[in-house]
Parts: C-alpha cells; structure tokens; sequence
C-alpha cells in the first residue's frame, strides 16, 4: 500500500502554481500596477520552487487536498513536463504530501491509470524518494497514535490511574502514578519489572499500578486469572514478584508450585480463576489498551505519555522527575 504514495508527491506543485499566480504582481497597465516583472533567468523558477511550496504548506495546508478533489489530472502533467519535481515536493514538505493523499486516496489510481509509466521514471530520477516518502509516513503515523494515546489517557484518567479494584506496587499512597500493562510471560515485561523494583525502592512516592493484560496465548490468561485470584487473599504481590522472576514457561502445575510457596491457598485460588469476574476484570484491561492503542507488552503510562516496550530505569526516573516538577508548578 505504501509503494504508489511517492507518486503523490508531485502533487505538491499544483497548489504551489496556484498560489503563485495568486500572487503575481499586476501587469503594466492594470490597476495598481508599478512595473513590469522581469523575466526569470534559466532554471530560476526550478530553483525557487522548494521554498515556494514551503511557503505554500505553511500558509494553507489544506490547499493540497482542495487541488486534488479540483483536478487529480494535473499530477500526471506536472510529472511529464518535470519528473524531478517529485524530489523537490518531498524536500518541501512531505509530510502534507500524506496529507493530501488521504484527503483524496482514488487519485493515485486515476494518476496510474493515465500513466502507468510515471512511477518508474520518477523512481530514476530520485530513488530514495521512496524512502523518504516511508519516513514521512512513519512519523506521521506515529505523531497519530500518541495523540489518539494522550486523548484516550486524558478521557480515562480515573479508570486509569485509581480505579480501586487495580493491584499497586510501591506506595499505594504515592504522589506520582505510573501505570504497567503487562504480561507475566513477556520477557520484555519481565526486564522492566526489574527497572519498576528498583523505581519503587527509590522513590518512596511513587505507586505503580498494575494491569495484567495477557497477549501470549492460554498460559498467559492463565497466569493473569491466577494473579487476580491471589489478589483476593492479599497475595498478589507476592505471587507477581515470583511468576515475574521466573524464566520457565506458566503451566499450572508451575503457578501452583509459586503459589503454595508465598502461602496461598491452591484449592480455593483455583476455584476463584474460574470466576466470571476475574475474566471481565482481564476484558476491561483489554479496552483500556484498545483505546489507548497499545499493540503490545509492556506500556508504560505517565502523566499524559504513553511509553511502549521495555523502558529503563534512567528513563522512568527521569519521567518521574518531569511529574514532579509539574507538580510543583501546580499543572
């Protein structure tokens, strides 16, 4: 899906000849005008075409989209007359160029339609604008999912940093909140736990709280139910410490060795996985993920930032840090 999104690039120069001619000064005769332009000198109107469709995207954003509904037709021609434009659209700002392709996808079909040949030439002329093409993509995706992230955080704050049902590591009374999504069979999940020991011993106002959210198949729902259900006698904290230790795979026959050893109750912990409670409790920390679009274990969420994957004991300190002094100035 990403290959024929270079093609679009070229796109850039419509708006950009349309704000140019928007802003040409008057010919000699008209009213208001003052002189007569002077002629470009040779390969002066190529030269200056990157800063104009700066300025352009600057100015009006949304003037790509508005030319591509007008007319999707002129991107072949800008590309016959110029095939190097396309490097220097992408130069420009190729972040709009993405931009202006979802705001009309069925123009790069009408554009290859027409010419299937364009492509190929523009590939000659500038191979790494594919890769640049890629990048802008990328970035912009990625700035999409952190403020769908800090939306979805700032909607669900209660449930998500204090609903009183959620197990908590450190001080259950800490200034400072962190939230773990995690799997006990994850390793990555299992590195961080380590980071989170070592938060926890240091700051003594920082809470962790814990959200088991199982994505590794049967033995991870397993391990999770199990966790939850030792909640109920006050065990969890003591079973996670030693299911997140452990580097053998969470049978049952594992969980329950864990779980007599920290003094649990096995016959009435197994009675109590089975609890329908127990499984919503997993399902409302797979929603929660959902709308906050974690694709995966572990995430970390502080303040407004949602943080995936494995994060070190330097980066959390450092986030706690940022929390504080937030704090302190009263936001």
């Amino acid at each position: 899906m990403r290959l024929p999104l270079s093609v679009a690039l070229a796109v850039l120069v419509l708006p950009a000849l349309m704000q140019h001619a928007r802003a040409q000064p008057p010919q000699p005769g008209a009213p208001g005008a003052t002189a007569a332009p002077a002629s470009p000198a040779p390969g002066a109107t190529r030269q200056a075409l990157p800063d104009l469709l700066r300025e352009v995207l600057r100015t009006d954003p949304s003037i790509l989209g508005d030319a591509l509904r007008g007319n999707p037709g002129v991107l072949g021609d800008a590309l016959r007359a110029n095939p190097s434009i396309l490097a220097d659209a992408l130069k420009a700002n190729p972040g709009a160029v993405v931009e202006g392709l979802r705001a009309n996808p069925a123009t790069l079909g009408e554009i290859l339609r027409g010419n299937p040949a364009i492509l190929g030439d523009a590939l000659r002329e500038n191979p790494g604008i594919l890769r640049d093409a890629f990048e802008a993509l990328q970035a912009l995706e990625m700035q999409d999912r952190e403020t769908a992230a800090r939306e979805a955080i700032a909607q669900n704050r209660e449930a998500l940093f204090r609903d009183p049902a959620d197990p908590v590591r450190g001080n259950p009374n800490g200034a400072i909140t962190l939230v773990e999504f995690f799997d006990a069979r994850c390793p990555y999940c299992k590195q961080l736990n380590t980071a989170m020991g070592d938060l926890v011993r240091r700051n003594p106002d920082v809470r962790v709280v814990l959200k088991d959210l199982p994505v590794l198949g049967p033995n991870s729902i397993l391990a999770a139910r199990a966790l939850l259900a030792a909640q109920r006698q006050g065990r969890y904290g003591p079973l996670h410490e030693a299911l997140m230790k452990l580097r053998e795979d969470l049978t049952e026959p594992v969980i329950r060795r864990e779980a007599e050893k920290v003094g649990i109750d096995w016959a009435r912990l197994r009675r109590e996985m089975d609890d329908p409670a127990i499984a919503d409790r997993i399902a409302r920390n797979r929603r929660m993920a959902e709308m906050l679009r974690i694709e995966g274990t572990p995430a970390v969420v502080i303040g407004d930032t949602l943080l995936p994957g494995a994060v070190d004991l330097a980066t959390l300190e450092r986030l706690v840090e940022t929390e504080r002094a937030k704090a302190r100035r009263g936001g």
